[in-house]
């Protein structure tokens, strides 16, 4: 099925222990709250708890732990979804790559991964959801039933992570206490206790050899449960990533031979920017860049859930005080790097802004996957021109994803790595000017519809 699905679309019945969207009085217009009353819920306390498991489980609190310690071969983020953001739709259970719904297209959701309602309700419905539908949130899935709870089961698996979190319905989220069973072939292996607070609370487990064939999701307090960012796969140790530096100086020193890639051969013009199709490399033609204009072996994209998916090409001082930088046009939209060979060493600068001539300020989250995977995901506070990150990995490191969390666009600059020797660009007619309608100014914006940012692991 294809298309966005509509706010608040659903063919289910009413579940019968209150659900997404229900509350006492809820009701919703074109996606927004005109009136909701969350469920009663218990004081909960902010911790963990840890039950206790059967030898050979490891539970983790925290990503980036969890990162470090276990390698994962998937992740899946549901940013597949045709949920618009601030909206959800209703679906029908279980969620897999097979499923053809309002929200997922086949195909939509990773293979050896499925997920499923579960409980006293016979209304075993998911609610897929935009980003912003939860505050802070991105796109993720959930129980339409406040009375169940998420089932996932996993084809060949020894480890899992995910982010979790409660919510009453579009607008809210939850504080909450949830029951999480870890199941292998013979049943039962451990289980854990978890509290909830916002968005991104993180849940993880590694049963080393042992393979993980579901694991439970319940809670008792009157809300519906969501997950996101679900890695999962392997679970072999991995060497830890090396810890982030932002002392630019540091690190180039450190990996002496690094290119810099500046973007200084851009065609664009001081004081003004231009957006030009993604992705971006080499061999790219359009109004900033020629081929050869760029370092070879390495791709710049804008991805994420917003069809509007060019990139932005800065001129000098269209920020004031920076430099030609590259970046998203779509403010709900990620920046990607992708390198043609493993690199060891990556660097680059990091500018926040909503609009030219202003510096914005924020929390910016890097995901960074090697050849099996996600290895580790670092928070990043980025302020000013010159914030830097720079990672090391002797295992090599592929890709590198940029998320901000609030809806302002990302820029880079001086993007160090490994590149390989140029190779002469191949001969091609060059677009007149006039072909690009690519030239903007003013304070409209870097995107043509600006959209609410999410978070993410």
């Amino acid at each position: 099925m294809t298309g966005r699905a509509e706010a608040g679309s659903t063919d289910s019945p009413a579940p019968t222990g209150g659900h997404f969207l229900s509350g006492s009085d809820a009701v919703i217009r074109l996606g927004k709250i005109a009136r909701f009353v969350i469920a009663p819920s218990a004081m909960l306390l902010l911790l963990w708890h840890a039950i206790p498991a059967q030898a050979g489980l490891t539970f983790y609190t925290l990503g980036s732990d969890f990162s470090a310690n276990v390698t994962t071969t998937q992740l899946e983020t549901f940013e597949a979804s045709n949920v618009a953001p601030n909206s959800y739709a209703v679906i029908s259970g279980p969620l897999d790559s097979t499923s053809n719904n309002a929200a997922f297209a086949p195909g939509s959701i990773q293979t050896g991964i499925s997920f499923a309602s579960f409980g006293g309700d016979p209304n075993t419905s998911l609610v897929a959801i935009g980003h912003g539908t939860a505050p802070g949130g991105t796109s993720a899935i959930g129980t339409y039933s406040f009375s169940n709870g998420i089932e996932i089961t996993l084809a060949n698996s020894n480890a899992i992570g995910l982010n979790l979190f409660a919510s009453a319905g579009p607008g809210s989220v939850a504080n909450a206490v949830f029951q999480i069973g870890v199941f292998g072939a013979s049943g039962l292996l451990g289980s854990d206790t978890v509290t909830t607070t916002g968005v991104d609370t993180f849940f993880g487990v590694d049963a080393g050899t042992t393979a993980i064939t579901k694991i439970d999701i319940t809670q008792l307090s009157g809300v519906s449960t969501f997950v996101d960012n679900v890695a999962f796969g392997a679970g072999t140790p991995t060497p830890p990533v090396t810890n982030p530096t932002s002392d630019q100086a540091a690190f180039l020193a450190a990996n002496p031979g690094l290119s810099i890639e500046t973007f200084e051969e851009s065609r664009v013009p001081d004081h003004t920017f231009f957006l030009i199709p993604s992705p971006l490399n080499t061999n790219s033609i359009n109004a900033a860049f020629l081929p050869g204009d760029l370092l070879p072996g390495v791709n710049f994209a804008s991805i994420g859930p917003d069809s509007n998916n060019q990139l932005v090409a800065l001129g000098t001082d269209v920020i004031p005080g920076a430099t030609k930088g590259i970046g998203v046009s779509a403010q709900d939209n990620s920046f990607e790097m992708t390198f043609d060979q493993l690199q060891n060493a990556v660097g680059f600068n990091i500018l926040l802004s909503t609009q030219p001539g202003v510096v914005s300020s924020d929390f910016v989250d890097i995901a960074i996957y090697g050849a099996s995977g996600l290895l580790e995901t670092d928070r990043v506070s980025v302020s000013g021109l010159n914030t830097f990150f720079g990672i090391t990995e002797a295992a090599g490191i592929s890709r590198i994803v940029l998320t901000d969390e609030n809806g302002i666009n990302l820029f880079v600059d001086n993007v160090s790595f490994n590149a390989p020797p140029p190779t002469p660009p191949v001969p091609s007619s060059v677009p007149e000017p006039a072909s690009f309608v690519t030239l903007a100014m003013g304070v409209a914006g870097f995107a043509a519809v600006r959209a609410t940012r999410r978070t993410k692991v």
